[in-house]
């Protein structure tokens, strides 16, 4: 299994030479990747800041407003 896991990274290299994806259907596998893996994470994690929060409430609120508008001002930035 470590060797398997070890050539892994080598394979998707090798195949990402040769294979070309369109860009329309790039986008939208990307885009449903990005969708899945914030669904995971917030599925995860808000229930336990929850459980926290009650303690700070206004923290959790402070640091969500500002995970939310970390995005928003790096896309600014970038022009």
């Amino acid at each position: 299994m470590l060797a398997l896991d070890a050539l892994a990274p080598v394979v998707g290299v090798s195949s990402a030479m040769w294979l070309e994806v369109p860009p329309h259907v790039l986008v939208n596998v990307l885009g449903f990747f990005a969708g899945f893996l914030l669904y995971v994470g917030i599925a995860d994690i808000l229930p336990r800041a929850r459980q926290v929060a009650v303690a700070y409430p206004g923290r959790l609120l402070a640091f969500s407003g500002l995970g939310a508008s970390l995005p928003y001002v790096a896309v600014r930035i970038a022009g």
